[in-house]
């Protein structure tokens, strides 16, 4: 069984729990009279994985610990008054993954769990009535929560649970403790002081480590915590709170076993604010405040001075800073699956304790909004994502992907049916050999002097030859780049059209005007219509949308989903309903393509459309 590299102070059966352990030439006993209780496994392999509980532990008599449930105000009142006297309570609170998303109050904190050595106390505000803090938080709940003599003791207690408290129902909490910063004392403060730091370490880690057993995490900590909770939630929510007051217990016992016993660490509430250390980095004595540490019963600054034999440049140049990356654009849909993957991987780091970025970068979370994996094997081949990643936390992000698949399924659109069912159009056999070659790439320097003069003359009242784009192409300052529309959000379609410059201001080409003397060749198959800018543009967002739909589609087909032909059909006669939609020869490909992503065609096509058309 696992135990303490520092001191063991806890053992898997009742007996040796009263086992003296030794730091140096200290001892030290268990300090509280429930201790753990595991019975002894006569065959290990055949015992399912024992894990650790707050059900385990037994007090005088054999006494369980008992969990009290409140759901209205008036329960909560009656069960806060019994935590009133204790000095130290385990602090946890629990949220829906999308609280982001909720506009009741109750939703942002969903679950208060109080508890002390003989009991723990779940507080459900999701079921209490009422819109203001007076409503939902009962007064001696509130006096727990900003009274300064009760500690409360968690991991990221501060920073996650009661920032919530003060942010959303404007509290003033006060006695928050946080375990990772005593864990790190008494683990590094005699042999590796400079280890001692304010980072955050998992509660799962602490609990294996201190107390001896693993605890269990589960796909039920990214439930729906503002309903009424599951057996299997009143456990999982009862024994992080239990967590935190043992943890600080049998912590404090191993610090006073140590040779020279520091001071505990201060209230979180009261330590140097991270953005204020920030904001001091680079100061004009070359000092920069690194991470605040802990040294006894005070946080001091520790200054890392410059190297002397570092170059140091001239001051009064400004120095140059690596380009930002910008994050990859999604489209609406996809936006909004990755704000609910956001706010899970949010949950997900404050119950473990360590930052966001250690459970999942933004831009793991853009590829799993963008490609939506449905099992743990096409998780994996998401970039940054491994098999510790699947294993810690595959479950709650596949949760989360499948909901918001099911929703986007079951949901109907204000523009029309979400699904756009397609029908073989004869004319689309008409229209191959038409499409075949317009889709066939043209060298820039080695265009044919029919396709150029059929270009000029398709746009006579700007004098300037244009592309399909509309865009004035002249060979000496040609920076047309359509793939860079493929990456785009939907969104961002407007403003990259709203910086072109328009055909009109530009100077004509003498040298293109001279090869202008023969008259254009007739084309047989159709005259091409100027293009005002408006529908210009409209036509460009049209393809730019068509070449995003195929770059999701897996695998990505070689050819555009849509032909220039389509396009200008499209532009000619917008369709507003699903069967004009239809009727739109070579329309099919598209169409299926976003019937397979759940996109709506028409609504899209809809607000790329000018208003008056």
């Amino acid at each position: 069984m696992p135990t303490s590299t520092v001191a063991t102070l806890v053992k898997t059966d009742s007996s040796a729990q009263n086992n003296v352990a030794e730091e140096g030439s200290s001892k030290s006993v268990w300090p509280l009279s429930y201790r753990i209780s595991v019975p002894v496994k006569s065959t290990p392999t055949a015992s399912p994985k024992q894990w650790w509980s707050h059900a385990l532990y037994r007090g005088p008599e054999d006494h369980a610990v008992e969990v009290h449930y409140s759901r209205t105000r008036e329960q909560s009142e009656n069960l806060a008054k019994k935590f009133l006297h204790e000095p130290v309570v385990g602090f946890d609170m629990e949220w829906p993954f999308d609280a982001k998303k909720r506009e009741r109050l109750q939703e942002k904190v969903s679950l208060i769990q109080v508890a002390c050595e003989d009991k723990i106390g779940l507080f459900h505000l999701g079921l209490h009535t009422g819109t203001t803090t007076d409503e939902l938080i009962a007064p001696s709940l509130r006096k727990l929560i900003q009274g300064p003599a009760i500690v409360k003791t968690g991991v990221g207690v501060h920073n996650a649970d009661m920032a919530r408290l003060k942010d959303y129902f404007k509290l003033r909490p006060q006695g928050a403790f946080e375990l990772s910063h005593l864990h790190r004392l008494i683990s590094y403060g005699a042999s590796e002081p400079q280890k001692v730091t304010t980072s955050l370490v998992a509660l799962a880690t602490l609990v294996q480590e201190h107390l001896g057993l693993p605890l269990w995490k589960g796909s039920v900590r990214c439930s729906d915590w503002s309903r009424p909770l599951s057996g299997k939630q009143r456990d999982y929510a009862a024994a992080d709170a239990y967590a935190g007051f043992m943890l600080y217990h049998c912590l404090n016992a191993k610090r006073l076993t140590m040779t020279i016993p520091p001071p505990l660490p201060i209230f979180a509430e009261k330590y140097r604010s991270l953005e204020e250390a920030r904001a001091n980095q680079g100061n004009s004595d070359g000092v920069k405040v690194d991470e605040a540490k802990m040294d006894g019963a005070q946080m001091v600054e520790v200054k890392v001075e410059r190297s002397a034999t570092a170059p140091t440049g001239d001051p009064t140049k400004p120095t140059k800073q690596a380009p930002k990356r910008k994050n990859q654009t999604l489209d609406p849909a996809a936006q909004e699956l990755y704000t609910e993957l956001k706010s899970c991987r949010d949950a997900l780091a404050a119950r473990h304790g360590v930052p966001v970025y250690m459970v999942a970068h933004n831009a793991t979370l853009q590829a799993m909004a963008t490609f939506r994996p449905t099992d743990e094997a096409a998780l994996l081949k998401i970039k940054r994502v491994g098999k510790v990643t699947v294993q810690k936390y595959g479950a709650e992000f596949l949760a989360v992907i499948q909901r918001d698949s099911n929703a986007a399924a079951a949901a109907p659109s204000d523009g029309g049916p979400v699904v756009v069912k397609t029908t073989a159009n004869p004319k689309d056999t008409r229209l191959q050999k038409d499409q075949a070659h317009a889709q066939t790439p043209i060298p820039r320097r080695r265009r044919e002097p029919d396709i150029v003069d059929r270009e000029m003359s398709s746009s006579p009242a700007f004098g300037t030859p244009l592309l399909r784009t509309g865009l004035s192409f002249r060979l000496e300052s040609s920076s047309l780049d359509k793939d860079a529309l493929i990456g785009a959000d939907i969104g961002d379609v407007d403003e990259a059209f709203e910086n072109i410059e328009s055909p009109s201001s530009r100077r004509s080409s003498g040298r293109k005007r001279k090869r202008c003397t023969t008259p254009p060749v007739p084309t047989p198959e159709r005259k091409l219509q100027p293009l005002s800018p408006r529908r210009r543009i409209f036509r460009n967002k049209v393809e730019a949308y068509s070449r995003r739909i195929a770059s999701l589609v897996i695998p990505r087909p070689v050819d555009p989903l849509v032909s220039p032909l389509t396009l200008d059909a499209i532009v000619e006669n917008p369709p507003k309903t699903i069967q004009e939609l239809n009727e739109i020869p070579g329309i099919s490909r598209l169409a299926a393509a976003c019937n397979m992503l759940n996109k709506d065609l028409l609504d899209m096509i809809g607000k790329f459309a000018p208003a008056r058309y």
